[in-house]
């Protein structure tokens, strides 16, 4: 079981990919369901190849075209959100960093189910089967939401955002690492990419 922030999806995906049988997904961010649910459908419809040229490459990928190829494996919240936005052509090659806020996202992924087709083609059929749920909370009501205990939980960069209120930061931590976390479990607390790391925790 893996709670993570939603972000890209990527973390979920990702979890996906190496054996998560149960994954929540929770973010601040309204629109983050909307948009892992479409790179969800999009690997679970799209080839490899396909899904590369659309999410890694030059193409557009909230394209029409694209759109209704996975449109039906959309939640009705989802779909109400992308009919708007791709059929009306809103803005539609913008999406991700209008609703999702990171630039030069097709240059910075690392994950290998980008990079392989055999990991690409293994998590699509892992999504088919793995339970996914998705809550909407600001981070200091993460504990609040949180549904029984979970053998990996990840905060991506959240604490870039906290670092000035440690005690707001680590009183969540606390809460999941006391009371929502298995025992032999991890808690990911937050990246040591620059000067962030000074601060104790």
């Amino acid at each position: 079981r893996v709670l993570t922030v939603g972000s890209s999806g990527d973390q979920a995906i990702n979890a996906i990919s190496r054996g998560a049988k149960d994954v929540t997904i929770i973010d601040a961010n309204i629109f983050t369901k909307a948009y892992t649910e479409y790179k969800i459908s999009a690997i679970k419809n799209l080839s490899y190849e396909g899904f590369r040229k659309a999410f890694l490459e030059e193409q557009n990928p909230f394209d029409w075209h694209i759109y209704a190829k996975i449109s039906h494996d959309l939640s009705d919240s989802s779909k109400i959100i992308w009919d708007n936005i791709i059929l009306n052509q809103d803005n539609s090659l913008e999406t991700y960093e209008n609703l999702v806020h990171q630039e030069k996202w097709k240059t910075k992924t690392t994950s290998r189910f980008y990079k392989s087709e055999k990991e690409y083609n293994m998590v699509a059929k892992k999504l088919n089967t793995c339970n996914i749920q998705y809550i909407y909370s600001e981070f200091t009501k993460f504990p609040a939401y949180a549904n029984g205990k979970y053998d990996v939980i990840l905060f991506s960069n959240i604490f870039a955002y906290f670092c000035k209120d440690v005690k707001a930061f680590k009183k969540v931590v606390d809460d999941f690492y006391d009371n929502h976390l298995n025992l032999g479990g991890k808690i990911q607390i937050h990246y040591q990419f620059d000067n962030q790391a000074k601060y104790a925790i």
